[in-house]
């Protein structure tokens, strides 16, 4: 996946480029540009907030075990308005737990996608777009998305998705083994399609055919509800 990248950066054209730096030294001027986020590497927790009344920044905490037996580091880069985070192991690898935290703050909506092997992601805030593709996986979200996307092996979906202006209008999750609990907005319409040969899912959200909303879960095994929440006041 590494040279994948490399190969097609070196065929995009020439346009603002920062060359790969650690957190500590990213210089986040530029994070009002951004329209994307792309996180590869390994497996990592990755938590972005798009919120306008907040300063940017990026927070890299490695929280497993470190040192010689091992480490991560994180090496960032920004290109033509799309920030790259790629997740690195560094040292020894002999069983031990490895634990990295990005935590980023972009004051605008930004498309993000993910391709790790593992990944935990909590998103807060207003997204263009979500695509996760990750074999396991644990995802957070609370806000706004003109499309979701999850893809994966095993995983874990608590989603609370607001109305209003960019709210949620395709979802689509694809998880063979799956524990999902999505909320909308009391009120809101949903058109939505739940498939799973073996399944313990509670139908609580009123079906809305045709409706602007949509929502489709794919599963194998499948445990979890579709249920309103009460519009904020």
């Amino acid at each position: 996946m590494l040279k994948l990248v490399k190969i097609l950066a070196a065929a995009l054209p020439l346009g603002t480029f920062a060359m790969p730096s650690l957190a500590q030294d990213f210089d986040t001027s530029g994070f009002s540009e951004l329209t994307a986020v792309h996180i590869t590497g390994k497996g990592s927790k990755t938590v972005i907030v798009t919120d306008p009344g907040r300063s940017p920044g990026v927070t890299i905490r490695d929280e497993g075990a470190n040192g010689l037996l091992c480490a991560m580091t994180a090496e960032l880069s920004q290109q033509d308005g799309v920030l790259t985070v790629d997740v690195r192991r560094k040292g020894l690898s002999l069983g031990v737990r490895c634990d990295l935290t990005v935590e980023l703050v972009i004051p605008q909506p930004v498309a993000v996608a993910v391709d790790q092997p593992m990944a935990v992601l909590e998103l807060t805030g207003a997204f263009k777009a979500v695509d996760i593709d990750a074999a396991k996986l644990t995802v957070t979200f609370e806000g706004h998305a003109a499309q979701f996307g999850v893809k994966g092996d095993m995983g874990v979906i608590d989603a609370v998705f607001a109305t209003g202006s960019g709210a949620a209008a395709s979802i689509d999750i694809d998880v063979a083994k799956l524990v999902a609990n999505v909320g909308f907005t009391d009120g809101a319409g949903l058109d939505y399609r739940v498939t799973a040969p073996v399944a313990m899912f509670s139908h609580r959200f009123p079906q809305t055919p045709g409706a602007a909303g949509k929502m489709r879960i794919n599963s194998k095994v499948l445990k979890g509800s579709v249920y309103p929440v009460a519009a904020p006041t």
